[in-house]
Protein backbone atom coordinates (compact mmCIF):
# COMPACT_ATOMS: atom_id res chain seq x y z
CA UNK A 1 0.00 0.00 0.00
CA UNK A 2 2.79 2.42 0.97
CA UNK A 3 4.60 1.63 -2.31
CA UNK A 4 1.50 2.51 -4.34
CA UNK A 5 1.06 5.79 -2.46
CA UNK A 6 4.69 6.66 -3.07
CA UNK A 7 4.49 5.86 -6.79
CA UNK A 8 1.38 7.99 -7.14
CA UNK A 9 3.27 10.80 -5.42
CA UNK A 10 6.13 10.55 -7.92
CA UNK A 11 3.67 10.61 -10.82
CA UNK A 12 1.92 13.70 -9.44
CA UNK A 13 5.31 15.33 -8.86
CA UNK A 14 6.30 14.64 -12.46
CA UNK A 15 3.03 16.00 -13.85
CA UNK A 16 3.35 19.10 -11.69
CA UNK A 17 6.91 19.62 -12.91
CA UNK A 18 5.78 19.40 -16.52
CA UNK A 19 2.87 21.80 -16.05
CA UNK A 20 5.01 24.37 -14.27
CA UNK A 21 7.76 24.06 -16.91
CA UNK A 22 10.31 22.91 -14.33
CA UNK A 23 11.66 20.12 -16.53
CA UNK A 24 13.12 21.66 -19.67
CA UNK A 25 12.13 23.64 -22.71
CA UNK A 26 11.00 21.50 -25.63
CA UNK A 27 14.11 22.22 -27.68
CA UNK A 28 16.40 21.02 -24.87
CA UNK A 29 14.53 17.90 -23.81
CA UNK A 30 16.82 15.51 -25.70
CA UNK A 31 19.94 16.59 -23.87
CA UNK A 32 18.87 17.71 -20.38
CA UNK A 33 17.37 15.60 -17.60
CA UNK A 34 14.89 17.02 -15.08
CA UNK A 35 16.88 18.53 -12.23
CA UNK A 36 14.48 17.22 -9.61
CA UNK A 37 15.33 13.60 -10.50
CA UNK A 38 18.52 14.08 -8.50
CA UNK A 39 16.28 14.10 -5.43
CA UNK A 40 14.91 10.71 -6.50
CA UNK A 41 18.46 9.32 -6.52
CA UNK A 42 19.13 10.87 -3.10
CA UNK A 43 15.99 9.32 -1.58
CA UNK A 44 16.99 5.93 -2.96
CA UNK A 45 20.62 6.03 -1.82
CA UNK A 46 19.55 7.28 1.63
CA UNK A 47 17.02 4.38 1.75
CA UNK A 48 14.11 6.77 2.18
CA UNK A 49 12.54 4.71 -0.58
CA UNK A 50 13.11 1.03 -1.31
CA UNK A 51 14.90 -0.52 -4.27
CA UNK A 52 11.54 -1.65 -5.63
CA UNK A 53 9.98 1.83 -5.28
CA UNK A 54 12.95 3.42 -7.02
CA UNK A 55 12.75 0.92 -9.90
CA UNK A 56 8.99 1.44 -10.33
CA UNK A 57 9.39 5.22 -10.29
CA UNK A 58 12.20 5.16 -12.82
CA UNK A 59 10.22 2.79 -15.05
CA UNK A 60 7.25 5.17 -15.07
CA UNK A 61 9.41 8.23 -15.76
CA UNK A 62 11.31 6.58 -18.63
CA UNK A 63 8.24 4.92 -20.17
CA UNK A 64 6.52 8.31 -20.28
CA UNK A 65 9.68 10.02 -21.54
CA UNK A 66 9.79 12.39 -18.59
CA UNK A 67 13.34 11.11 -18.29
CA UNK A 68 14.94 10.95 -21.72
CA UNK A 69 17.68 8.51 -22.63
CA UNK A 70 20.32 10.26 -24.80
CA UNK A 71 20.48 8.88 -28.34
CA UNK A 72 24.14 7.89 -27.98
CA UNK A 73 23.26 5.81 -24.90
CA UNK A 74 20.41 3.86 -26.49
CA UNK A 75 21.04 0.22 -27.39
CA UNK A 76 20.86 0.02 -31.17
CA UNK A 77 21.31 -3.75 -31.36
CA UNK A 78 17.97 -5.25 -32.41
CA UNK A 79 16.90 -8.87 -32.63
CA UNK A 80 13.56 -10.48 -33.29
CA UNK A 81 13.01 -13.66 -31.31
CA UNK A 82 15.77 -15.87 -32.66
CA UNK A 83 15.85 -19.62 -32.22
CA UNK A 84 19.43 -20.78 -32.56
CA UNK A 85 18.83 -24.47 -32.09
CA UNK A 86 16.68 -26.65 -34.32
CA UNK A 87 17.56 -29.81 -32.37
CA UNK A 88 19.14 -30.87 -29.10
CA UNK A 89 22.69 -31.21 -30.43
CA UNK A 90 24.37 -28.28 -28.71
CA UNK A 91 27.82 -27.00 -29.52
CA UNK A 92 30.50 -27.40 -26.86
CA UNK A 93 33.26 -25.17 -25.52
CA UNK A 94 36.75 -26.65 -25.41
CA UNK A 95 40.23 -25.40 -24.48
CA UNK A 96 43.26 -25.43 -26.74
CA UNK A 97 46.59 -24.73 -25.04
CA UNK A 98 49.02 -23.90 -27.81
CA UNK A 99 52.33 -25.69 -27.30
CA UNK A 100 55.09 -23.34 -26.19
CA UNK A 101 57.76 -26.05 -26.35
CA UNK A 102 57.63 -26.88 -30.03
CA UNK A 103 57.09 -24.13 -32.58
CA UNK A 104 56.70 -25.17 -36.17
CA UNK A 105 56.65 -23.26 -39.44
CA UNK A 106 52.89 -23.60 -39.92
CA UNK A 107 50.65 -21.12 -38.02
CA UNK A 108 48.91 -22.39 -34.89
CA UNK A 109 45.36 -21.58 -33.80
CA UNK A 110 45.48 -18.63 -31.48
CA UNK A 111 48.64 -17.17 -32.99
CA UNK A 112 48.45 -14.02 -35.06
CA UNK A 113 51.92 -14.35 -36.53
CA UNK A 114 54.77 -16.80 -36.20
CA UNK A 115 57.39 -15.65 -33.71
CA UNK A 116 60.89 -14.70 -34.83
CA UNK A 117 63.03 -16.47 -33.91
CA UNK A 118 61.22 -19.73 -33.07
CA UNK A 119 61.91 -19.92 -29.36
CA UNK A 120 59.76 -20.02 -26.28
CA UNK A 121 59.26 -16.94 -24.14
CA UNK A 122 59.67 -17.46 -20.40
CA UNK A 123 56.80 -15.07 -19.61
CA UNK A 124 54.50 -17.18 -21.80
CA UNK A 125 55.61 -20.33 -20.01
CA UNK A 126 54.97 -18.65 -16.66
CA UNK A 127 51.44 -17.60 -17.67
CA UNK A 128 50.60 -21.07 -19.02
CA UNK A 129 51.77 -22.77 -15.81
CA UNK A 130 49.73 -20.25 -13.80
CA UNK A 131 46.60 -20.85 -15.90
CA UNK A 132 46.90 -24.62 -15.63
CA UNK A 133 47.40 -24.40 -11.86
CA UNK A 134 44.37 -22.25 -11.11
CA UNK A 135 42.18 -24.07 -13.68
CA UNK A 136 40.24 -20.87 -14.42
CA UNK A 137 39.31 -21.71 -18.01
CA UNK A 138 38.55 -25.35 -17.20
CA UNK A 139 36.01 -24.19 -14.60
CA UNK A 140 34.47 -21.64 -16.94
CA UNK A 141 33.90 -24.03 -19.84
CA UNK A 142 32.16 -26.39 -17.41
CA UNK A 143 29.77 -23.56 -16.48
CA UNK A 144 29.33 -22.57 -20.13
CA UNK A 145 28.69 -26.12 -21.38
CA UNK A 146 26.21 -26.74 -18.56
CA UNK A 147 24.26 -23.55 -19.23
CA UNK A 148 24.71 -22.45 -22.83
CA UNK A 149 23.27 -23.75 -26.09
CA UNK A 150 25.09 -22.98 -29.32
CA UNK A 151 24.74 -24.25 -32.89
CA UNK A 152 28.44 -25.13 -33.19
CA UNK A 153 31.55 -25.79 -31.12
CA UNK A 154 33.64 -22.91 -29.78
CA UNK A 155 37.36 -23.25 -29.00
CA UNK A 156 39.07 -21.19 -26.31
CA UNK A 157 42.54 -20.65 -27.76
CA UNK A 158 45.26 -19.84 -25.22
CA UNK A 159 48.71 -18.97 -26.49
CA UNK A 160 51.23 -16.43 -27.67
CA UNK A 161 50.04 -13.86 -30.19
CA UNK A 162 52.98 -11.43 -30.36
CA UNK A 163 50.48 -8.79 -29.25
CA UNK A 164 48.57 -7.87 -26.07
CA UNK A 165 45.17 -8.84 -27.42
CA UNK A 166 42.06 -10.94 -27.05
CA UNK A 167 39.46 -11.42 -29.77
CA UNK A 168 36.82 -13.68 -31.30
CA UNK A 169 37.75 -15.16 -34.69
CA UNK A 170 34.51 -15.85 -36.53
CA UNK A 171 36.21 -17.90 -39.25
CA UNK A 172 37.88 -20.38 -36.90
CA UNK A 173 35.12 -20.18 -34.23
CA UNK A 174 37.81 -19.45 -31.68
CA UNK A 175 37.98 -17.03 -28.76
CA UNK A 176 41.66 -16.12 -28.44
CA UNK A 177 43.18 -14.99 -25.14
CA UNK A 178 46.80 -14.00 -25.61
CA UNK A 179 49.41 -14.78 -22.97
CA UNK A 180 51.01 -11.40 -23.69
CA UNK A 181 47.83 -9.61 -22.55
CA UNK A 182 47.58 -11.64 -19.34
CA UNK A 183 51.26 -11.06 -18.59
CA UNK A 184 50.84 -7.33 -19.28
CA UNK A 185 48.02 -7.14 -16.70
CA UNK A 186 50.05 -9.07 -14.12
CA UNK A 187 53.23 -7.11 -14.83
CA UNK A 188 51.56 -3.69 -14.54
CA UNK A 189 49.81 -4.67 -11.30
CA UNK A 190 53.10 -5.96 -9.87
CA UNK A 191 54.92 -2.77 -10.82
CA UNK A 192 52.16 -0.64 -9.27
CA UNK A 193 51.47 -2.51 -6.04
CA UNK A 194 54.25 -4.89 -5.00
CA UNK A 195 56.35 -2.05 -3.56
CA UNK A 196 53.29 -0.99 -1.54
CA UNK A 197 53.15 -4.27 0.34
CA UNK A 198 50.52 -6.02 -1.77
CA UNK A 199 51.24 -9.75 -1.79
CA UNK A 200 51.84 -11.80 -4.92
CA UNK A 201 48.68 -13.79 -4.12
CA UNK A 202 46.59 -10.61 -4.05
CA UNK A 203 48.09 -9.47 -7.35
CA UNK A 204 47.34 -12.91 -8.79
CA UNK A 205 43.69 -12.64 -7.64
CA UNK A 206 43.30 -9.18 -9.21
CA UNK A 207 44.82 -10.50 -12.43
CA UNK A 208 42.34 -13.39 -12.46
CA UNK A 209 39.40 -10.98 -12.09
CA UNK A 210 40.70 -8.98 -15.05
CA UNK A 211 41.08 -12.19 -17.07
CA UNK A 212 37.48 -13.06 -16.12
CA UNK A 213 36.32 -9.66 -17.38
CA UNK A 214 38.25 -10.03 -20.65
CA UNK A 215 37.08 -13.60 -21.25
CA UNK A 216 33.36 -12.94 -20.76
CA UNK A 217 33.61 -9.77 -22.82
CA UNK A 218 34.81 -11.92 -25.73
CA UNK A 219 32.12 -14.53 -25.00
CA UNK A 220 29.56 -11.74 -25.44
CA UNK A 221 31.10 -10.60 -28.73
CA UNK A 222 30.86 -14.20 -29.90
CA UNK A 223 27.22 -14.57 -28.80
CA UNK A 224 26.08 -11.47 -30.67
CA UNK A 225 27.95 -12.63 -33.77
CA UNK A 226 26.30 -16.07 -33.59
CA UNK A 227 22.82 -14.54 -33.20
CA UNK A 228 23.45 -12.06 -36.03
CA UNK A 229 24.55 -14.87 -38.34
CA UNK A 230 21.46 -16.87 -37.40
CA UNK A 231 19.21 -13.92 -38.30
CA UNK A 232 21.22 -12.88 -41.35
CA UNK A 233 21.67 -9.44 -39.84
CA UNK A 234 24.64 -7.11 -39.63
CA UNK A 235 23.92 -5.24 -36.42
CA UNK A 236 26.74 -3.22 -34.92
CA UNK A 237 28.76 -5.61 -32.78
CA UNK A 238 31.11 -2.90 -31.52
CA UNK A 239 29.03 -1.23 -28.81
CA UNK A 240 31.53 -1.93 -26.04
CA UNK A 241 29.23 -0.66 -23.30
CA UNK A 242 26.42 -3.03 -24.29
CA UNK A 243 28.92 -5.89 -24.68
CA UNK A 244 30.04 -5.23 -21.09
CA UNK A 245 26.43 -5.22 -19.92
CA UNK A 246 25.67 -8.48 -21.71
CA UNK A 247 28.87 -9.99 -20.32
CA UNK A 248 27.90 -9.17 -16.74
CA UNK A 249 24.34 -10.38 -17.36
CA UNK A 250 25.58 -13.75 -18.62
CA UNK A 251 28.00 -14.11 -15.70
CA UNK A 252 25.23 -13.43 -13.19
CA UNK A 253 23.24 -16.22 -14.80
CA UNK A 254 25.86 -18.95 -14.95
CA UNK A 255 28.91 -18.36 -12.75
CA UNK A 256 28.98 -20.56 -9.67
CA UNK A 257 31.69 -18.55 -7.90
CA UNK A 258 30.17 -15.11 -8.44
CA UNK A 259 31.13 -13.95 -4.93
CA UNK A 260 34.77 -14.00 -6.03
CA UNK A 261 34.13 -11.59 -8.90
CA UNK A 262 35.23 -8.03 -8.11
CA UNK A 263 34.46 -4.84 -10.03
CA UNK A 264 36.82 -3.15 -7.57
CA UNK A 265 39.71 -5.25 -8.90
CA UNK A 266 38.74 -4.50 -12.50
CA UNK A 267 38.69 -0.79 -11.66
CA UNK A 268 42.31 -1.03 -10.51
CA UNK A 269 43.34 -2.23 -13.97
CA UNK A 270 41.20 0.40 -15.73
CA UNK A 271 42.75 3.18 -13.68
CA UNK A 272 46.29 1.95 -14.28
CA UNK A 273 45.69 1.75 -18.03
CA UNK A 274 43.98 5.15 -18.00
CA UNK A 275 47.30 6.65 -16.89
CA UNK A 276 49.35 4.83 -19.55
CA UNK A 277 50.35 7.10 -22.41
CA UNK A 278 51.79 6.43 -25.85
CA UNK A 279 51.27 2.68 -26.07
CA UNK A 280 53.54 1.86 -29.00
CA UNK A 281 52.36 -1.69 -29.71
CA UNK A 282 48.85 -2.93 -30.54
CA UNK A 283 47.00 -3.30 -27.27
CA UNK A 284 43.53 -4.09 -25.99
CA UNK A 285 43.49 -0.56 -24.56
CA UNK A 286 43.44 0.91 -28.07
CA UNK A 287 40.90 -1.54 -29.52
CA UNK A 288 38.41 -1.64 -26.67
CA UNK A 289 38.62 1.89 -25.26
CA UNK A 290 39.07 1.13 -21.56
CA UNK A 291 37.86 4.55 -20.44
CA UNK A 292 36.78 5.50 -16.92
CA UNK A 293 33.31 6.25 -18.30
CA UNK A 294 33.09 2.66 -19.45
CA UNK A 295 34.19 1.49 -16.00
CA UNK A 296 31.40 3.57 -14.47
CA UNK A 297 28.88 1.92 -16.81
CA UNK A 298 30.12 -1.54 -15.77
CA UNK A 299 29.71 -0.69 -12.08
CA UNK A 300 26.26 0.77 -12.74
CA UNK A 301 25.11 -2.45 -14.37
CA UNK A 302 26.75 -4.68 -11.76
CA UNK A 303 25.09 -2.81 -8.88
CA UNK A 304 21.75 -2.95 -10.74
CA UNK A 305 18.92 -1.63 -8.54
CA UNK A 306 20.54 -2.24 -5.17
CA UNK A 307 21.04 1.03 -3.31
CA UNK A 308 23.59 -0.60 -0.97
CA UNK A 309 25.88 -1.86 -3.75
CA UNK A 310 25.44 1.35 -5.77
CA UNK A 311 26.40 3.50 -2.77
CA UNK A 312 29.43 1.30 -2.16
CA UNK A 313 30.68 1.96 -5.70
CA UNK A 314 30.04 5.69 -5.28
CA UNK A 315 32.07 5.76 -2.06
CA UNK A 316 34.93 3.97 -3.83
CA UNK A 317 34.90 6.56 -6.60
CA UNK A 318 33.92 4.05 -9.28
CA UNK A 319 30.43 5.48 -9.80
CA UNK A 320 29.36 9.13 -9.85
CA UNK A 321 26.25 10.10 -7.90
CA UNK A 322 25.37 12.67 -10.56
CA UNK A 323 25.09 9.96 -13.25
CA UNK A 324 22.92 7.50 -11.31
CA UNK A 325 19.57 8.43 -12.89
CA UNK A 326 20.95 8.31 -16.43
CA UNK A 327 22.87 5.06 -16.04
CA UNK A 328 19.98 3.28 -14.29
CA UNK A 329 17.57 4.52 -16.98
CA UNK A 330 19.85 3.09 -19.66
CA UNK A 331 19.95 -0.18 -17.72
CA UNK A 332 16.15 -0.35 -17.78
CA UNK A 333 16.19 0.26 -21.53
CA UNK A 334 18.66 -2.59 -22.02
CA UNK A 335 16.84 -5.08 -19.79
CA UNK A 336 14.44 -6.46 -22.40
CA UNK A 337 17.24 -7.01 -24.94
CA UNK A 338 19.42 -8.72 -22.35
CA UNK A 339 16.64 -11.11 -21.36
CA UNK A 340 15.85 -11.87 -25.00
CA UNK A 341 19.48 -12.76 -25.72
CA UNK A 342 19.95 -14.83 -22.57
CA UNK A 343 16.67 -16.69 -23.19
CA UNK A 344 17.97 -17.50 -26.67
CA UNK A 345 21.35 -18.91 -25.69
CA UNK A 346 20.89 -20.20 -22.12
CA UNK A 347 19.40 -23.58 -21.28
Amino acid sequence: MNSKIYIYGIILFAIFAVLTNQIVHAEDIESIQPEWTESLADWWLEETISDNEFTQSLTYLTNNEIIKIPEDKKTKIEFSNPSLMQNQEFGKFSIFYMSIENYGIEPYPGRISSPEPYSKEMKAEKIEVWLRQNQYFEKQITYLNDNMKLPHDIVIGLGECQEEKSFYNQNTKMIVICYELIFDVYDRLTEEYKSKGVSEKQISNITLDVVDFIFYHQISHMLLQVIENNENKTNSNNNESFIDTLSNHIKLKIQKDRENYSITNISIWFKIMHEVENLKRPHMWNTHSLSLERLSNIACQDSAFSSTVTLNYIQKGILSKQNIIECKSVLLEQKIKLEKISNTILR
